[in-house]
């Protein structure tokens, strides 16, 4: 039977150096990708609007349903902003929730008359 690789140079690489060099191209891979890759849709896809540009994504609520994402990794910390759009005229009263997991702690918005 031949060598394969008979005439090929051969080069020895410790396991740390393979371990650093894989975790180095995982590092390079996760800050290469997009915001969007960073979660999936649970629910609502139609309504999850991702902005790699500014690593956001937008969630929309219409009268029909919502929508629901999850991210790929656990956070310590972050943040989220609002935009609602209330109705017309006298709109005292009108709650909205935003839920986070896991342990369902939730955020309350309730408008005042305005």
């Amino acid at each position: 039977m031949a060598d394969p690789f008979k005439g090929a140079m051969m080069v020895k690489i410790g396991l740390g150096t393979l371990l650093r060099c894989t975790v180095g191209l995982l590092l390079l891979s996760s800050c290469l990708a997009g915001f969007s890759n960073q979660f999936t849709v649970i629910a609502g896809s139609e309504n999850v609007i991702p902005d790699d540009a500014n690593d956001s994504v937008g969630l929309r609520l219409v009268q029909t349903g919502g929508c629901q994402i999850q991210t790929f990794d656990s956070y310590l910390n972050g943040g989220f902003s609002v935009l609602a759009k209330l109705v017309p005229g006298y709109s005292a009263g009108t709650v909205s929730g935003f839920y986070v997991r896991p342990n369902y702690v939730s955020k309350g918005f309730l408008f005042p008359l305005l």
